[in-house]
């Protein structure tokens, strides 16, 4: 079908989505395989989607969270969120295979107990830039 053709097309997949109900579920299909979150606001969005519209959770399969390498004016945006709260989010994407943290701080160094009502199967996880519990703007920073 030509809408796989449009997979990298986030606003042409939207559209598609409206023309009729054959076209919705390979849309809406496409256009949640794969998030991408890259800062607090659409950390906190994505989750409430989760929450209000959970027939999205088996569309996501990769979830890439990161943070903005802020290099030209001389700093890091690092996406800030609690082991918790990825935790939380994990376990809510039952079909997830691919889990990338780059330029992700946690919020917290303490462990947190996680129950799981199923297991997670990742086939794929990257971490890259990845600090937890630092006050500092770049925890890779020798100052």
């Amino acid at each position: 079908m030509f809408i796989d053709h449009l997979s990298d097309d986030k606003k042409s997949l939207a559209s598609c989505s409206l023309v009729s109900k054959n076209w919705l579920s390979r849309s809406r299909s496409l256009l949640f395989s794969t998030m991408r979150l890259t800062d607090g606001t659409k950390t906190e969005s994505f989750t409430a989607l989760l929450c209000e519209s959970p027939h999205i959770r088996p569309l996501v399969k990769n979830l890439i969270l990161k943070g903005q390498n802020r290099a030209f004016y001389g700093g890091i945006g690092w996406l800030h969120i609690s082991v918790q709260a990825l935790a939380d989010m994990v376990v809510s994407l039952p079909q997830l295979t691919s889990l990338t943290l780059e330029l992700v701080q946690f919020s917290s160094t303490e462990e947190v107990p996680v129950s799981c009502s199923s297991p997670i199967h990742l086939d794929t996880l990257i971490m890259r830039r990845t600090s937890a519990g630092s006050d500092l703007d770049d925890p890779y920073d020798p100052r």
